[in-house]
C-alpha cells in the first residue's frame, strides 16, 4: 500500500509539471516552444531614459518561463492612428526583461490610448524577440500584451510563446 501511495504521488507531481509547463524558474532552459503567461506592472520614469521622446517605463514582470524580474521600456517611435480610429496612437519601443538568469530584449509595437501619464486607457501590443542572454540566448518568439493604464501605472497581461534551440 505504501508503494502505491508513493507511485501515485509521483504520477500526480509529473502530471502537474506537464500541465503547468514544467518551468520552476531554476534558470534551466528547455528546448522547444513554451507558452508564456506573465504580468508586467510598470510606471513612467526618467532614470536612465534615452528615448528620443523622453518616455521610458520601469517595473516588474512576474510569470513563467523565467520572466520574473525587472522591465525597462524605451519608447522610440510613434504615429497617429488612421482618421477612422480617433484617439488612438501607434507606438514602438524596446523592452528589456532582466532576470536572475539572463535578459530578454524585445521590440514592442502596439496601438492604444493610454498616454504617457498612465491616467487611463487601454492598449494592445506584440513583442518580437530580438536577443537574449543567459537562459534566453537563442530564444525566438512573439508575446502579446493586453494593457491598461490607471493611477500612474501600466498593467499588462502577457501571453504568447518563447522558443529555444
Amino acid at each position: 500500500m505504501k508503494t502505491f501511495a508513493i507511485i501515485a504521488g509521483l504520477l500526480v507531481a509529473s502530471l502537474g509539471a506537464l500541465a503547468f509547463g514544467g518551468d520552476d524558474d531554476d534558470g534551466a532552459r528547455h528546448s522547444g516552444c513554451h507558452r508564456v503567461n506573465a504580468e508586467i506592472i510598470d510606471a513612467p520614469t526618467t532614470d536612465g531614459c534615452t528615448s528620443p521622446f523622453g518616455f521610458c517605463a520601469a517595473g516588474n514582470a512576474s510569470g513563467n518561463q523565467g520572466l520574473n524580474g525587472t522591465t525597462f521600456y524605451t519608447f522610440d517611435g510613434f504615429s497617429p492612428a488612421p482618421a477612422t480610429a480617433p484617439g488612438l496612437g501607434e507606438s514602438s519601443g524596446i523592452l528589456v526583461y532582466t532576470t536572475a538568469h539572463g535578459t530578454l530584449t524585445v521590440r514592442e509595437t502596439g496601438i492604444g490610448n493610454m498616454g504617457a501619464k498612465a491616467l487611463g486607457g487601454v492598449g494592445a501590443s506584440l513583442e518580437q524577440v530580438l536577443e537574449g542572454t543567459g537562459r534566453f540566448t537563442g530564444a525566438t518568439g512573439t508575446l502579446y500584451l493586453a494593457s491598461t493604464a490607471a493611477n500612474g501605472q501600466y498593467t499588462a497581461i502577457v501571453t504568447g510563446q518563447l522558443c529555444y534551440p
